[in-house]
């Protein structure tokens, strides 16, 4: 009966791959009270990448606030890959080679995510995982089931884009931190101005650290920032940048500030400058030496991604993407080497205290048309 419902089961999964369609948290017969999601790089639905990025894919299962199940629920993760089917065996903590027994793992219940595949240099090729749940913890894949989809494509590294991923696992990784908008004689401590490689908030459920960006908006305008060189760029070329940033933030949808809300006036930017951006005492006020725009408004050397705003109870750090909704086009200089740039550009007049655990950035060469 078992082996039945397991291939049936698998038949449908592998009909979904086949049709192309991402299927996202549905029921295939009841509606289940629980929300399922998987990610690979903090990413859902269809994702590209190549060999030599690395590739980290998440799983989890958070019961709805009208449903708090105490026992562990029934789940599985099964991928078509070019080599066959595989699915993850809880046991081992890793993928197996044909089907596995459905897991049974309490923490899927409180919305913790749990880390199933981590690794580099995948083979080129499509890669469709899928992940289920059940509330019938008996070991079987019953019907009454929720479940979503997620693809990935293996592509060969062109050459002529460029690629920047960084998840801090081990250090600050290059970034230098600095502050801007602000007296050239304020007082740090009356700024509570900090930057460093700090331990992530316990809240976030991740590992690790991550660089820390603090400061008390005093000026009304401050502009807190992080910079790094990139190489490897061709000399006087034009690019697109697509940016992608994780930030922790534990400002609040809709919470009220001096000046401007906590969270929605507070604007993360993020862009290139050809030089090294450096901070210029304008009559008495450090600017930092590029085009950021002020506050919502973008510059010519950096665009808004958005704000820092959560959905936050208790002001606990929760974890944001943001990306450009259009690529950001520049044009290298005769070295090849830019700096990008990430930060907030804030109207809220208090203490704002940020982790970025993840920065990516991809810069694709402008091929001009045959």
């Amino acid at each position: 009966m078992f082996k039945n419902k397991l291939l049936l089961l698998c038949s449908l999964i592998v009909t979904g791959f086949l049709s192309s369609n991402v299927m996202t948290a549905q029921a295939m017969v009841n509606s289940l009270p629980v929300d399922v999601s998987i990610d690979a790089n903090g990413q859902t639905g269809n994702i590209t990448i190549t060999p030599d990025e690395p590739l980290t894919v998440t799983v989890k299962a958070t019961a709805y606030p009208t449903f708090a199940p105490l026992e562990p629920m029934d789940w599985w993760v099964i991928t078509s890959t070019p080599f066959g089917l595989f699915s993850y065996d809880v046991n081992t903590r890793g993928f197996t080679e044909g089907f596995a027994s459905a897991g049974q793992v309490p923490l899927l219940n409180d919305g913790k995510p749990l880390v199933v595949l981590d690794q580099v240099h995948l083979p080129l090729g499509s890669y469709h995982l899928y992940f289920g749940a059940d509330l019938q913890a008996n070991g079987a894949l019953d019907v009454s089931a929720g479940y979503t989809q997620l693809n990935i494509e293996v592509v060969p590294t062109q050459t002529n884009v460029i690629r920047y991923l960084s998840n801090f696992k081990d250090d600050i990784d290059g970034w230098v931190g600095g502050f801007a908008d602000l007296p050239v004689d304020a007082d740090n401590d009356t700024y509570e101005l900090t930057f460093g490689y700090e331990t992530l908030p316990a809240e976030l459920d991740m590992t690790g650290s991550a660089p820390m960006l603090q400061g008390h908006n005093r000026s009304d305008d401050l502009f807190m920032f992080m910079k790094r060189a990139i190489t490897g760029l061709k000399p006087n070329t034009n690019y697109q940048a697509i940016f992608t940033i994780d930030v922790a933030s534990n400002a609040p949808i809709g919470a009220i500030g001096i000046g401007g809300a906590t969270g929605e006036a507070v604007y993360l930017k993020a862009g290139v400058s050809v030089t090294d951006p450096i901070l210029i005492n304008n009559e008495g006020n450090w600017q930092i030496s590029l085009d950021k725009g002020n506050q919502s408004v973008g510059g010519t050397d950096m665009m808004v991604l958005g704000d820092i705003a959560v959905e936050t109870e208790n002001e606990q750090y929760k974890l944001k993407t943001l990306t450009n909704p259009e690529p950001f086009k520049f044009t290298t200089d005769s070295t090849g080497m830019i700096w990008l740039v990430i930060g907030t550009d804030s109207g809220f007049e208090g203490l704002t205290r940020l982790y970025y655990p993840s920065i990516k950035a991809t810069f694709a060469e402008i091929i001009a048309p045959q």
